[in-house]
């Protein structure tokens, strides 16, 4: 993967993730970006999963450790099948995670 370069404001979301799965919807930036930030912000690993809004998240998807973050591309962003949503949980306590969405170079 390039160098990450996060769109201009307006790019991203917070999610507060907890033992329950939780979504937030992505910024409508989406159809401008080939690529996603995943950055956790917590003291505890979170798991994602990438959907529509019935997306649910579980302890076996995406693991982001603590502190750490992961770029996505997302390169099916500008047509149909996009992800519209992102979902997080974690297993136990609370973290929050940041989402930024960019391109990449």
């Amino acid at each position: 993967m390039g160098l990450f370069t996060p769109l201009n404001s307006g790019s991203g979301v917070s999610l507060a993730c907890t033992v329950a799965s939780g979504r937030v919807a992505l910024p409508s930036a989406i159809s401008s970006a080939d690529a996603m930030r995943l950055t956790n912000m917590g003291a505890f690993f979170i798991c994602v999963r990438l959907g529509d809004s019935s997306v649910t998240a579980t302890t076996q998807d995406l693991p982001i450790p603590p502190g750490e973050q992961r770029d996505i591309s997302i390169p099916f962003a500008r047509g149909s099948g996009a992800p519209t949503y992102v979902a997080g949980i974690t297993a136990s306590d609370t973290a929050t995670l940041q989402i930024t969405l960019g391109n990449q170079t």
